[in-house]
Order: C-alpha cells, then structure tokens, then sequence
C-alpha cells in the first residue's frame, strides 16, 4: 500500500514539474526577439525598444551601415541615439551597439554619414579616411524654456570604419540655428563639379542648400520650396540624389522631402526631380508636382545609402506613421524599416518618374511553393484559391493580369479568423488600392484606418504586381516599381492564405509565383 501511494505521489509531483517546464518554456519563447506576436522576419528591427528614421546610411569597405532613431529606455519615443547595425547584403543585419548618445546639447535627431576619402576634413588620412556623421542636436531644456533655436547640426568623425564614434568640438555646433524652430536633419553628398560637400537641410517648410569644401566650415546658398510641392507640415529628412534617367545618358536630380501632410494621412514622402548646380535646385518646367515615393500609410523618412557603386541608389524608410507611431500594438519593441529598395529614374513622356523595387540579394530568402501558374477567371468562376495554409508569416507573390475584362480584380490575403488584406485593380479608372479596414486589429488609434490608400497606374493593358507580406507589413510594388503601397497590418493570427477574385467579368492571371521567406534571424539573435 506504501509503495503504491509513492508510486501516486511521485506520478503527480512529475506531472505538476512538466507543467511547470512546459509553461516556462513557452513564456520563455514569447518572450525570445524575434518570435514575438507581430515581430517581422524578414525587414529590420530592433532587439527590443523603440525605433523610428533610418538615419548615417553609409557602404564602406564591404560593409553597409544602418544608424537609425533609436530610444533604448522604452517602446515610445524618448530621448534620441543612434541605434546601429550592419550587413554584408542588405537583408541579415548584426545589431551594433548604439553610436551616438545623447548629452548636454541634446537629443540626437536625425543625419548622415560620408567617407572623407580626400581627408579633406583633416580628422583621418587619405589611407586611413574618417567617416564623417552629420546630425541635429534637439535641446529639450531650451524647447520647454520657450527658445525656438533649440536645434543645431553637429558633427561625430570615426577613425575604426564606423564601430566608434568621437564628437567633433565636444558637440559644438558646427552650424548654428539663425533663429528657427524647425531646423534640422542635415543629409551630406558630394558635389564633383564644385569640389564641395553639399548639405539638404529641413527648415521649416522647405529645403535649405549649404556648402563646405572640408565638412567643417558651412555657407549657405539658397532655399528651395516654399511655394513647391506638397505643404500642411513641416518639411523633414531631405536627400539630393544625382540619378542618370533610365535608358538614355542624361542625368538628372531628385530631390526627397517627407512631411506628415501626405494625401492619404498622415506621413509620406514627395520627390522633385530637376538641375542642381552646386548653389540652387531647380525644378524641371516638365516635373509634375506634388509626385510621392509611396502611396501606403506606412513608409516615411526614407534616404538613401552613401558611398555605393555608381548607379546603385539604395533607399531604407521607416515602416510607421507618426499618426498612430506610438500606438502599434508590438510588444517589447516598436517600429520597423521597409525593405531596402533599389530606385531608378524614368522620362514619361515630357516628364519624370521615381520607381522603388526591392533589392535583388531578398530573393535568397525564397522557397518557391507549388501552385497554379496561369488561369482564366470568369463571371461564372471568379474566384481561384492561389495558396493556403503558408506557415510562419513571411512569403512573397508575383503575378500578372492580362486581358482584364472585368470591372475590377481584387488579390485578398487572409487568415483562419476572416482577417484579410485586399489589393483591388479598377479596370474602369487604372486605379491601384490597399484596404486594411478588416485586417485585424484596427482600434488601437483611431487615425491608423484613415482613407483607402491608393494610386493611378501609367500602363494599364497588363498589371504586373509583387508583394511582400510579414506577419506585420504588406508591401505591394506595381509595374516594376510604377508604384509601391506601404502598410502595416496587425492579424490576430498571419495571412496564410491567398486569393483572387475577378468582379463583373473575365480575366487572366498568368506568370504567378509564390515564395515563402525565411527569417533573417539566426538563433544568435535568440
């Protein structure tokens, strides 16, 4: 009788230990970055805490660099650093530890990064040249004292290929506000024909130019739009690219501005394309403005890498919405980037056209699933089930519509919850849309529904669509890029599933692929 109680008795202590592990185990792993509820696996994020713009993206010696707006203390918005990390590829990313911290002249806001391969700066040598940071310092001190001029550009130089950093001056300014309240992100290129380094600069409500032969002396030479573009916020986050126009020998400037007054709420951002001569932008007569990078709700601040191999114009931004930014429902960190895209320049006619796609090395992620490659919708079958059931959250799909008939063609992704996401193609006006409204969690805020996100497609016989879904993220790419539409989505569990659906008509669906997409997170990043 003993025996057979011990028997019982150790039965059960056994049974309540496995519970124990079993359920340690699992919080244990909700609580592991990168397996998080939302957590995307295949675009850049923190290990934990709080991110906003890209910021320093420089290509050195092999090796790309990714600075970003980073608050280690908590998920919301504080105090800025540099966050940092690197790759090799654009696609797995090694966390670095943060660069730049703030002190008594401030936040560290927004910038960038160049290579000062002439020494022309005095700080490296021409063997061994220092990389160069460009940032604001925000003054919240002087901000609550009721100062406007709490917003300076500073200066940090590298000598160990960007893994330390020394501020130049003790984070003196190296220009200092005239009086301004807006008065920041300050992205540096070169510009061969002057033999200068030229300054983009956020003021207000447009772009000032300055000048610096040895990144240290600044002159200002002129201001740019005012009375240009789209208005309604202030203007941040420039970039002046130089871009040769697809096809032909002709090179041309584009000009990034982002501001929170984009047409479909909220954050966005424009681009002009014109001349630049070292001294003053100058919109081409033939550019029709305002024109966007993005028609989704969720791609903003985004600038390109410095120092890549010409013709390489490699673009980052930031996957959020400072609508609802500081509301996504994320965990034990929030916000994430976009893919990095590759940008190309195109003549349309008399005028100018910015096409983004994702970047080539993104395809090494992909495990080609079995499905349909071509089919013919109907108004008496019009509707196909393309793929179910994809484990992880994280797959990519590529198609085109050929013969298009019908009044419309909607592609639906969604889950076991009645949760979707719908891209619908208007045959009647070539109107490209993104609704969201039954994606899942829509509540947290309530500007994250807002207005149906849209665009109009140049060509309309056949639409060629990609997108990219993360457990968090769609993003959709028409036309090679003609068009991208950004946003974030918040399933109670991923998409796994895909349809299409032909309204009013006939039509085909050729060339279709589907890929699932592996993490970009090793078990090192456990």
């Amino acid at each position: 009788m003993a025996l057979r109680l011990f028997n019982i008795s150790t039965i059960i202590t056994l049974s309540f230990l496995l519970f124990f592990l079993k359920a340690q185990a699992q919080n244990g792993n909700q609580h592991r970055p990168y397996t998080e509820q939302y957590r995307p696996q295949f675009h850049f994020s923190p290990k934990s805490k709080w991110l906003n713009d890209p910021n320093g993206m420089v290509y050195y010696k092999g090796v790309y660099h990714l600075f970003y707006q980073h608050y280690p203390d908590t998920t919301v918005w504080g105090p800025m650093h540099w966050g940092h990390a690197t790759s090799t590829d654009l696609v797995h990313w090694k966390h670095q530890p943060i660069a730049l911290f703030p002190d008594q002249e401030g936040m560290i806001f927004s910038g960038s990064v160049v290579v000062d391969h002439e020494n022309l700066s005095g700080l490296g040598t021409e063997d061994s040249p220092a990389l160069l940071a460009f940032y604001t310092t925000h003054n919240i001190d002087e901000l609550k004292k009721g100062s406007i001029d709490y917003e300076n550009q500073a200066m940090a130089f590298s000598l160990d290929d960007g893994l330390s950093w020394t501020k130049y001056n003790d984070n003196k300014p190296i220009i200092k506000n005239p009086g301004i309240k807006d008065f920041r992100d300050p992205k540096v290129s070169w510009h061969a024909p002057t033999n200068r380094w030229i300054m983009a600069l956020a003021v207000n409500d447009h772009i000032e130019f300055w000048s610096a032969s040895n990144g240290i002396d600044w002159v200002k030479e002129s201001d740019f739009g005012a009375d240009k573009g789209q208005h309604g916020r202030v203007w941040e986050c420039p970039d002046l690219i130089k871009m040769r126009v697809d096809g032909t020998s002709q090179e041309k400037y584009v000009l990034l501005v982002s501001l929170g007054a984009a047409p479909f709420g909220g954050s966005g951002t424009q681009y002009f394309v014109g001349d630049f001569d070292g001294h003053q932008f100058i919109v081409d007569p033939n550019f029709n403005m305002p024109a966007w990078l993005d028609y989704g709700r969720d791609n903003y601040a985004g600038v390109t890498w410095s120092n890549t191999p010409e013709e390489e114009h490699l673009l980052i931004g930031w996957m959020n919405n400072w609508d609802y930014a500081k509301k996504i429902p994320t965990s034990s960190w929030r916000g994430a980037m976009t893919v990095p895209r590759k940008l190309s320049l195109h003549a349309v006619g008399e005028n100018y056209h910015l096409k983004n796609v994702p970047i080539k090395p993104l395809e090494a992620l992909r495990t080609e699933l079995p499905t349909l490659k071509k089919l013919n919708l109907t108004a008496q079958k019009n509707t196909a089930v393309l793929q179910e059931n994809i484990d992880g959250g994280a797959f990519e799909v590529a198609l085109t519509l050929r013969q298009i008939n019908a009044d419309s063609v909607s592609l639906v992704f969604y889950n076991g919850q009645e949760e979707s996401y719908i891209i619908n193609y208007a045959n009647i006006n070539g109107l490209l849309s993104a609704d969201r409204s039954q994606s899942g969690n829509t509540v947290f805020d309530p500007k994250f529904l807002g207005a149906r996100t849209q665009a109009k497609l140049i060509g309309q016989k056949e639409i060629k669509l990609q997108v990219l879904i993360d457990w968090s993220s769609v993003e959709l790419f028409a036309n090679d890029g003609e068009v991208s539409i950004t946003n974030q989505v918040f399933p109670s569990s991923p998409f796994s599933n895909i349809k299409v659906i032909s309204h009013g008509g006939d039509c085909t669906v050729s060339d279709i692929s589907i890929y699932r997409l592996s993490s970009i997170w090793g078990a090192g990043y456990q």
